[in-house]
């Protein structure tokens, strides 16, 4: 039976190689390194290869090239801060509390339009 499963598995794989190519483009991330942290910013994969787990690929590589170069903070940055099943980062919280992490309260963030009118225009156009 598990033998037949992993044999799927390397069979779909390779349909995907096949139709796509070698190499496949599980996910992509943003990270700033400085000599005392690493700031995880921003990320994205591609849905149609989520069982690969491209994602969570990234973030060990990274938390390993941390250690590796005595960097001692990781920083998975910001989360909303409701601590619920129905916030809307959820399952973000989610995927950064699967690797331990450890949440830090800070002042956030806000904006400070400095063309006030402007900025009011691109709000209702960017709503639309």
């Amino acid at each position: 039976m598990q033998l037949s499963s992993i044999n799927n598995r390397i069979s779909k794989t390779e349909e995907l190689i096949f139709e796509d190519g070698p190499v496949l483009d599980l996910a992509a991330a943003l990270f700033i390194c400085t000599d005392d942290e690493v700031y995880y910013l921003s990320s994205g994969s591609n849905p149609k290869y989520n069982q690969y787990m491209g994602a969570y690929h990234l973030q060990w590589h990274m938390i390993k090239y941390a250690k590796s170069h005595n960097i001692n903070r990781y920083n998975f940055y910001g989360i909303t801060g409701v601590f619920s099943n129905e916030a809307d980062d959820f399952g973000v919280q989610q995927f950064k509390k699967g690797f331990n992490a450890h949440v830090e309260e800070l002042i956030g963030d806000f904006i400070k339009p400095v063309r006030p009118i402007l900025y009011k225009f691109a709000k209702l156009i960017y709503k639309v």
